[in-house]
C-alpha cells in the first residue's frame, strides 16, 4: 500500500480551505453587486419614474377617450340608424332582389326578341336589295312588297331596341339602389372602428404598465423587478 504522502504531491485540506474561502468571497461580492445593483436611490427613481409612466399613460387614455368621444358617439348612431335603417328596409331589399330576378328575366326575352326580329330584318333586307337589282324589269311598280315589310321591320326593331335598353337602364338603378342600402352601414361601421383604434393601442399599453390591468405573470414579474 502507498503512502499518502508518495500519492499526491499537494495538501488536500489546504486546498478546501481555500476553495471555501474564494467560494465564500465570490458569495460575497454578488450578495454586494446585487445590493449596489439595487441602491435605495435607484429604487426610488425607478418606482417614481413608473408611477410618472402610468400616470402618463393613463392621461394619455383619458385624453384620447375625451377626444373622440363626441366623435365616437356621433359614428354609434350613424351606425345604429344605418342598421335600424337596413332592418327598416329589409322587406323593401327583398322586393328589389325579386325585381331584380324579374328585369333580368324580361331583359332576356328583350335581347331574345330583339335579336330574333333583327335576323328577320336582315333576311328582309337582302331581299329588297335583290329586288332593286332586278327593278328595271319592273318599271312601273313603285314600291316593292319587301321594302313595305322590311319598313315595318325596321319600325319594330327600333321599338325593341328602346324597349331592351329602358329595361337594362331600370336594372343597373335597381342594383345600385340595393348596393346603397348595404353600404350604409358597412360605411359607419369602417368610421367606429377608425375611432376606436387610437383608444385600444393606448388601453393596450396602459395594460403592460398599470398592475392592476397586467396579468398575473405579468405582476407577478413587475413586483419581484420592483424588490429593494
Amino acid at each position: 500500500m502507498f503512502n499518502k504522502k508518495d500519492e499526491r504531491y499537494w495538501d488536500i485540506h489546504l486546498l478546501n480551505k481555500w476553495f471555501a474561502i474564494t467560494s465564500l468571497l465570490f458569495v460575497i461580492s454578488m450578495v454586494w453587486m446585487f445590493i449596489d445593483d439595487n441602491d435605495d436611490d435607484f429604487k426610488s427613481y425607478q418606482k417614481t419614474f413608473r408611477k410618472m409612466e402610468i400616470k402618463t399613460a393613463k392621461s394619455k387614455l383619458e385624453n384620447a377617450v375625451s377626444e373622440v368621444k363626441e366623435e365616437q358617439k356621433q359614428y354609434r348612431k350613424s351606425l345604429e340608424r344605418a342598421q335600424t335603417n337596413f332592418e327598416s328596409k329589409k322587406e323593401k331589399i327583398e322586393k328589389i332582389q325579386e325585381k331584380i330576378i324579374e328585369l333580368n328575366a324580361q331583359y332576356y326575352k328583350a335581347n331574345m326578341d330583339y335579336l330574333h326580329k333583327k335576323a328577320e330584318a336582315d333576311a328582309l333586307k337582302y331581299l329588297v336589295e335583290k329586288e332593286k337589282t332586278h327593278i328595271h324589269e319592273f318599271p312601273k311598280v313603285k314600291d316593292s312588297k319587301y321594302e313595305i315589310e322590311y319598313n315595318l321591320f325596321l319600325v319594330d326593331l327600333h321599338e325593341l331596341k328602346l324597349k331592351k335598353e329602358g329595361i337594362e337602364s331600370l336594372q343597373k338603378i335597381t342594383e345600385k339602389e340595393l348596393e346603397q342600402i348595404e353600404a350604409d352601414v358597412k360605411q359607419a361601421e369602417n368610421k367606429l372602428n377608425t375611432v376606436m383604434r387610437d383608444v385600444n393601442l393606448v388601453d393596450l399599453k396602459l395594460s403592460r404598465l398599470d398592475r392592476q390591468r397586467m396579468s398575473f405573470s405579468n405582476r407577478i414579474g413587475d413586483i419581484i423587478r420592483d424588490l429593494p
